[in-house]
C-alpha cells in the first residue's frame, strides 16, 4: 500500500480484504450498498493494530443471525453463542491482518491486538481528524455487513 491518498488506498484496500475474506473462507459473494438496513441485534469486532509508526481500529459488524450462519459455515455445524463471538471475532481478525500486511509492506509494521466482540445495536467509530476514516456496507445474502477502519499513521 503506497501512502499517497491514503484515504482513497484504504477504501480499495479495506474493501478488498473483507471480500477476500469472504470469499475464501466462507465462499460468499458480497455486494456494495449504499446503506446499512437492519435495525436486529448485531455483532461488533474490533481489532486494533498498533506499531511504532501506526495505531488503527478496524471494526466488523453485522447481524446475529447472519453471524451464526458466518459460525456455522466455519466450524461446519451450529455453534453455541461463544463459538459465534470468536469467530466473529477472527473474521474481523483476518480483515485486519490483510490490512496490516499491506501496511506493513509500505513500511508502517504493526501487531494486532486480540479481537473484542460485542453484542448489541450497531455502533459507529469515534471520527478524529488525525486518523484516516473508511467505512464500507456490503450486502451478503440479505444481511447488511458494515466495516469502519480509523488508521494514523506517525512519520520517524
Amino acid at each position: 500500500m503506497n501512502l499517497e491518498n491514503l484515504s482513497e488506498r484504504l477504501q480499495n484496500a479495506a474493501g478488498q480484504a473483507l471480500a477476500e475474506v469472504f470469499l475464501k473462507q466462507l465462499k460468499l459473494q458480497l455486494v456494495p450498498q449504499d446503506v446499512f438496513n437492519d435495525p436486529s441485534d448485531q455483532v461488533h469486532a474490533t481489532v486494533a493494530i498498533i506499531g511504532e509508526r501506526l495505531k488503527g481500529s478496524v471494526l466488523l459488524q453485522f447481524p446475529e443471525v447472519f453471524a451464526a450462519k458466518v459460525t456455522e459455515i466455519l466450524i461446519g455445524g451450529e455453534g453455541e453463542p461463544d463459538d459465534v463471538k470468536d469467530v466473529t471475532g477472527e473474521i474481523c481478525n483476518m480483515v485486519a491482518g490483510r490490512l496490516k500486511s499491506d501496511f506493513a509492506a509500505a513500511g508502517f509494521s504493526g501487531t494486532l491486538a486480540t479481537p473484542t466482540v460485542t453484542v448489541g445495536t450497531r455502533i459507529n467509530l469515534h471520527h478524529t481528524s488525525s486518523f484516516e476514516h473508511f467505512e464500507g456496507m456490503w450486502a451478503c445474502d440479505g444481511h447488511s455487513i458494515n466495516l469502519q477502519i480509523q488508521i494514523r499513521t506517525f512519520q520517524p
